[in-house]
């Protein structure tokens, strides 16, 4: 069974787990991916589903013919450079446990689009791994974080061991397979509430995906690099944060920018929710905010966000 464009990789797994009617936990073990519980409550590798060494990728070709560049898109680190920078990130958990605390990413869990799910028979796109991953463009939907089955995160697994595999049961990927009590959930995904959206928060969300594809985005009239807007649009969903719901936006804001406030406005209320940062801890959160401001060499980003905050 071949990954679907822009699949995760636990997504695949799981998949390949039903189809194979063997428990995820153990296809990860088939595949070269040894997957048991980590001292820091991860699945060793402690990059799973993050990053992929050439020994993992060697194995998985092996083993189902998937190249290696396909099994790299399945993780997070396709992101790298644009709305993530996992440049720092090594398999030890200090590295890990740094990376997690700073980029807005959902390195355990995912959001979901029950349509996408009922469509797809339990396809989960990585991108919305995402923090800022909030609605579905082509539903009109916001993405759900959490099943009302059992409260816990999706794709969290247990409270214990995030993000590992199951190795004794098997998992439906269109139902809730986290574990509370030693109960599985079960919850049917595709009955996840479905809550519609207008265009221009969909339209948002999509300069948002473009952004994280690495293509340029155009700011107050000036066009920038992805990895640039990346840190603009966390800068800017703090001062949402910061403001909270009663900001308005002048008439003379620009188009692009008037539209990416909805996403904003999604984006900053998701990352509070799966509780990622918008600010560093308070300990150096100074120092945090002058080097979020002026990396990577965001001089002309700088000048147009400033421009239009002025407005």
């Amino acid at each position: 069974m071949a990954p679907e464009p822009g699949e995760s990789l636990a997504s695949w797994i799981d998949r390949l787990g039903e189809d194979m009617r063997c428990p995820p936990g153990l296809v990860a073990d088939d595949l070269g991916l040894r997957v048991v519980p980590g001292a820091v409550q991860r699945p060793l590798s402690l990059l799973f589903g993050i990053t992929a060494s050439d020994e993992q990728k060697a194995a998985v070709r092996a083993a189902t013919g998937v190249s290696a560049e396909v099994f790299n898109g399945m993780h997070l680190c396709v992101y790298d450079g644009t709305v993530l920078d996992l440049s720092d990130l090594a398999e030890d958990k200090a590295s890990v446990q740094r990376v997690w605390f700073r980029e807005w990413a959902l390195f355990t869990t995912s959001r979901a689009c029950p349509a996408c799910l009922a469509e797809s028979g339990g396809v989960w796109m990585l991108w919305w791994r995402l923090a800022a991953a909030a609605v579905c463009p082509v539903h009109r939907l916001m993405l759900v974080s959490h099943c009302p089955g059992c409260g816990l995160e999706l794709r969290r697994g247990t409270e214990r061991n995030q993000g590992v595999p199951p190795r004794e049961l098997l998992v439906a990927p269109t139902r809730c397979a986290n574990r509370t009590r030693n109960r599985v959930c079960g919850y049917r995904l595709t009955e996840l509430p479905r809550v519609p959206v207008g265009d221009e928060i969909c339209a948002a969300q999509l300069a948002y995906l473009d952004a994280a594809d690495g293509r340029p985005q155009l700011v107050a009239g000036r066009c920038v690099d992805a990895a640039e807007w990346g840190w603009a649009f966390r800068i800017v969903c703090g001062v949402v944060r910061f403001v909270g719901q009663t900001i308005e936006l002048p008439t003379v804001t620009p188009a692009a920018a008037a539209r990416n406030w909805w996403m904003m406005r999604a984006a900053a209320a998701s990352c509070h929710r799966a509780g990622c940062p918008v600010t560093a801890p308070s300990r150096g959160r100074r120092r945090w905010r002058l080097h979020c401001w002026r990396s990577p060499g965001g001089s002309s980003l700088r000048a147009a966000t400033m421009n239009w905050l002025r407005r």
